[in-house]
């Protein structure tokens, strides 16, 4: 009597698989890495400011308007939070996990994609190299609203898909709409855009766009329309126009005119890029690209090619990139992939990506063994977290904390919304104000406060130093915890 290993392909079992392989790697993590700056502890600090203030319905970082990403995101994160650590606010896995369960949709969308339409082989191939992929791993550990885009953008495709190849049902058809309207209230018009691109990319392809009708644009419309209201609503028109006209002037209008905030690079930096979003699979992408492209008569194939190529070409030709730009695109590459391994053997395909896995493991390996002292210990590069243990164990109950020359998001996190941002001059002046103040200070501006604090009758004594590396800048930081005193002179 021989032993099969069971047909992980087949029904049921080929989500269950996916499942516990996302748990493996999105999981783990999640608790014990620190706020990282600093979109992900913006994010954070904005959504627990909407829990302190029960105001759902504005975006604010402390004082400011936060006006980057519409409030869906902020959402999600608030009500994970309140539901599992409404007790601490600073606790970072419950803002993350939204982001972890949409990376696993997101894989689940894939697969059940390419199984309806190629097969379970590819069904579960796709789903493996989307879960695997580095891009997706990452953004499942961050409390931002890139995995949330990338699950809807899945469910998108997937009912454009059925549509595009005859094989929809009324469900998936509301699925297209209702994930649409997600997906506006998540990150505004990115996923629009890429279905507007697609859409006329088929209609000149095939000199015809008939096929859309099985999508009930009648009905769907106004559900997508419902879903993406509702922060209007919420909020007021007043509130949602300016945070539109903020967003478009202050953030997309500048990143479609030249490159922002040391983002800006060339065309083809993101085809560059992919070679290390897509690892372990990344090997893969020339040769699938060339697959595709023969059999791009195939209705799959040739709407994944339309989900990916124009939206890509717009994405180099804008000047500001960053490497999650194109995740949008991530479940129709899976499946291109995957439609070009089908044909592979189960254990080649999955020896190929754990042999990538094992190579990036090794690279990584040889890169801190070869740099040594070189590279920030894991410890120096949490100098918010450090400093929040410091205080947590000097500072006098409801005293100020006030930071010079380190502003990054995560101390404000950590430390509370009350935390105050301010110059050496201020920083005196609230000492003089508050002696039960501390204040935290880079220590190359240390000589500056001690000098407004003796023109002022008082002198600092050191209480802590917190050296460590700020990768946000790039550089080492040296904080020092001082407080004031009485000065000794008459």
């Amino acid at each position: 009597m021989s032993l099969r290993a069971p047909d992980v392909t087949s029904g049921a079992r080929c989500f269950w698989a996916l499942t516990i392989l996302c748990a493996a790697l999105y999981l783990p993590g999640l608790a014990s890495l620190p706020p990282v700056d600093r979109d992900e502890a913006r994010f954070m600090q904005a959504s627990k400011q909407m829990i302190e203030t029960d105001d759902y319905a504005r975006i604010r970082f402390q004082a400011e308007p936060r006006d980057k990403k519409p409030i869906g995101a902020h959402w999600l994160q608030t009500g994970a939070v309140s539901l599992l650590s409404a007790d601490d606010l600073t606790v970072t896995w419950p803002y993350r996990l939204p982001s972890a369960l949409a990376a696993w949709l997101a894989v689940l969308a894939t697969a059940w994609t390419a199984r309806r339409m190629a097969g379970p082989e590819a069904g579960l191939a796709a789903g493996v190299i989307l879960a695997t992929s580095v891009l997706i791993i990452v953004e499942a550990h961050l409390a931002k609203a890139d995995a949330m885009l990338l699950a809807t953008s899945a469910v998108v495709f997937r009912a454009l898909a059925a549509a595009y190849t005859d094989t929809m049902t009324r469900v998936v058809a509301l699925m297209f709409w209702v994930a649409l309207g997600a997906g506006i209230l998540i990150k505004g018009p990115i996923l629009p855009v890429v279905v507007v691109l697609t859409l006329m990319s088929l209609a000149t392809a095939d000199k015809s766009l008939a096929w859309f009708s099985r999508l009930k644009p009648l009905i769907g419309v106004p559900v997508m329309l419902i879903i993406a209201s509702l922060w209007p609503l919420a909020a007021g028109p007043e509130e949602v126009m300016r945070f539109a006209s903020s967003a478009l002037n202050d953030d997309l209008l500048p990143k479609l005119s030249g490159g922002i905030e040391t983002h800006g690079a060339p065309p083809g930096m993101h085809l560059l890029a992919a070679f290390a979003t897509l690892w372990p699979w990344s090997w893969a992408v020339p040769f699938a690209a060339v697959a595709a492209w023969r059999m791009r008569d195939e209705p799959l194939v040739r709407a994944a090619l339309m989900w990916i190529v124009p939206f890509w070409l717009v994405l180099e030709l804008t000047p500001t990139k960053l490497p999650h730009y194109p995740l949008p695109l991530f479940p129709a590459l899976a499946i291109l992939i995957a439609v070009h391994l089908r044909a592979w053997p189960q254990t080649r395909i999955l020896a190929t990506g754990l042999g990538g896995l094992a190579m990036l493991v090794v690279a990584a390996t040889g890169v801190v063994t070869m740099l040594g002292d070189k590279v920030p210990s894991f410890s120096d590069l949490n100098v918010s977290q450090r400093l929040q243990k410091t205080l947590g164990a000097t500072a006098p109950d409801a005293a100020p904390i006030i930071l010079v020359g380190y502003s990054e998001p995560s101390a404000v996190f950590l430390l509370g919304t009350g935390t105050i941002l301010t110059n050496p001059e201020a920083a005196a002046g609230l000492l003089s104000a508050n002696p039960k103040s501390i204040v935290a200070i880079d220590e190359p501006q240390l000589p500056e406060l001690e000098k407004f604090v003796n023109a002022a009758g008082q002198k600092t004594a050191r209480v802590a130093e917190i050296p460590g590396y700020n990768y946000s800048r790039g550089a080492a930081v040296r904080l020092v915890v001082v407080k004031g005193t009485p000065s000794a002179q008459p």
